[in-house]
């Protein structure tokens, strides 16, 4: 078998499991979102989105942790060094309780003033005070629920990341179905839902790094957090923080514009929109995370070939997946926007006009998604967080200027528009890192072509 077909099965190997794992951790956004929809209606989805900018920042921290501190592990695997590889995990699980518990009591202080700001009032606001009560009381599960999965991948396990986050998907189904349906619970049930379903995946997480016989196998003394280490590990992560506070703002704006040029059922729409988006967001990131691991470890190994052809791979499935999607959304609107809700007229008919409107580039999605991580892998985290920077950066003229003068068209379409020209900005820094890893390439053979003349 040639060098290139092994680098496709293992690349197929790690990246189904991980995007099966991705949409199925995705389904307890949408198992939620289903359930509100259907049995609390517009406004319970319109506050499941009010509470989304702050949900984000606690999601966003645990992928920098998981991506972070599984990058640094398979590098540190492929050069050889498990050891260095024990301590990057232990501070991973270390630092995901510590932050948990900051970020949990920060936005209990500052979570309603946030909710206000977007415009929340009325039902809407008390309704997102209910459901968020639950994720900020439990913020290190969720974040772990996030991160743990990550670092089981890269541990050579992402069949077993696939079946934790299964598992978690599947108890969310029934407590969704058992608390806001036979209980009547409503938000805190969703919620409740939610925290417990993310508790067995972090529970099945932590155990298969202490107990067992594995490559990892982390002790005590790997839980001790040393500074630099958790420094380096936050670095790398660092632009899903950026990436999550991004997707935070834009959906708070957006809150915010449709209050203010609609109404509440237009952000029970957006929050239809949001739903679809997001499962090509996690299809497209369970890509990207699912080529990470083997991007950093072939790179540790100084294989800038094999190197090459994932990347080539991961940009290739981003991309069309996206295509496919769109199409896919503009053939069959009514059947995806009844999912969430069947009865509200006025609620389907904003959401077929989302749907249209916001999600026509989503492929550009994908690229900027893969672009991130493509750094991310190569320890580059500056870069990383310069894309992610450049795409809340790019977006703020658009979303400001389009709603006053398009009006609800106007706010549907200043994210896609965004994205095509920050998509040129990301295709350049890609080209020249492209270049770097071919000088890498020639290098290399010219190093092997001396050695093979001095034998």
């Amino acid at each position: 078998m040639s060098s290139k077909s092994i680098i496709r099965k293992k690349f197929m190997g790690y990246v189904i499991p991980s995007v099966v794992a991705m949409i199925v951790s995705g389904l307890y956004q949408v198992i939620d979102g289903y359930f509100i929809g259907q049995y609390v209606g517009a406004e319970g989805l319109a506050a499941i989105n009010l509470s989304w900018p702050i949900i984000g920042i606690i999601y966003g921290l645990g992928m920098m942790i998981g991506i972070g501190g599984g990058a640094l592990s398979s590098m540190s695997k492929g050069e050889g060094n498990t050891s260095l590889a024990y301590l990057q995990i232990g501070n991973s699980i270390s630092i995901i309780l510590w932050l948990g518990l900051v970020v949990g009591l920060a936005s209990f202080l500052l979570g309603n003033g946030l909710l206000i700001i977007q415009g929340a009032e009325g039902t809407t606001l008390s309704l997102s005070k209910e459901y968020l009560l639950v994720i900020y009381l439990a913020a290190p599960i969720c974040m772990g629920g996030v991160a743990l999965p990550f670092l089981v991948r890269n541990d050579n396990s992402p069949v077993k990341a696939t079946v934790i986050i299964g598992i978690g998907a599947l108890l969310n189904v029934l407590l969704d179905w058992f608390l806001v349906v036979h209980l009547n619970m409503a938000m805190t049930g969703a919620a409740l839902a939610t925290v417990i379903s993310q508790s067995a995946v972090v529970i099945i997480s932590l155990a298969h790094f202490f107990a067992g016989r594995r490559e990892f196998r982390v002790v005590a003394k790997h839980l001790k957090v040393k500074f630099e280490l958790a420094k380096e590990i936050c670095s790398i992560g660092f632009s899903s923080v950026i990436m999550y506070a991004y997707i935070s703002f834009v959906v708070a704006v957006h809150n915010y514009l449709f209050l203010h040029y609609t109404s509440p059922v237009y952000v029970g729409a957006y929050a239809i929109v949001g739903y679809v988006t997001s499962l090509y967001f996690l299809f497209a990131e369970g890509i990207v995370s699912g080529a990470q691991p083997l991007i950093s470890y072939e790179f540790g190994r100084k294989k800038i070939e094999n190197v090459k052809s994932v990347v080539k791979y991961m940009f290739s499935f981003s991309i069309g997946s996206g295509l496919i999607v769109t199409a896919f959304i503009y053939i069959w609107t009514d059947p995806v926007v009844n999912f969430f809700n069947s009865t509200d007229s006025a609620l389907n008919e904003a959401a077929n006009l989302g749907l249209k409107l916001h999600l026509f580039a989503l492929c550009l999605d994908g690229l900027i998604f893969a672009a991130g991580v493509f750094f991310q892998s190569l320890g580059n985290g500056n870069r990383a967080s310069l894309i992610a920077t450049l795409n809340m950066v790019i977006q703020i003229p658009f979303i400001f200027v389009l709603p006053p003068i398009f009006g609800k068209e106007g706010i549907w379409l200043a994210v896609p528009i965004s994205n095509i020209f920050l998509s040129v900005i990301a295709i350049y820094f890609i080209y020249n890192e492209w270049k770097k890893l071919k000088e890498m390439v020639e290098t290399e053979s010219k190093v092997k072509l001396d050695e093979s003349l001095a034998s």
